[in-house]
């Protein structure tokens, strides 16, 4: 896969910390093999985080809305807050 890319290709594995999934990766570097760059990083939302938590943000909001509509959404964040609260309170808005 890597042989049919076009020089100057950039691959980003995602999974390099549990070894990767593209065979030519590096596990915690960034390199180079056939004009293609790997970037390898194992912390890679450490170096993001704000793009993390808004990446994050935005696919739970999207797999919440993808249950239907609702005219009012209700989602309160606090301690001990977690995924199963705020789909109760989601469905909660709908009655």
């Amino acid at each position: 896969m890597i042989e049919s890319m076009k020089p100057g290709s950039v691959v980003v594995d995602l999974a390099a910390e549990a070894g990767g999934n593209i065979e030519t990766i590096k596990p915690g570097e960034l390199s180079v093999h056939k004009d293609v760059i790997h970037i390898g990083y194992t912390d890679l939302p450490s170096r993001l985080p704000t793009q993390s938590s808004t990446l994050y943000s935005n696919n739970l909001s999207k797999l919440l809305l993808s249950f239907g509509t609702c005219s009012l959404l209700c989602i309160i964040f606090g301690p001990g807050t977690d995924l199963i609260l705020l789909l109760i309170l989601f469905f909660s808005c709908w009655v």
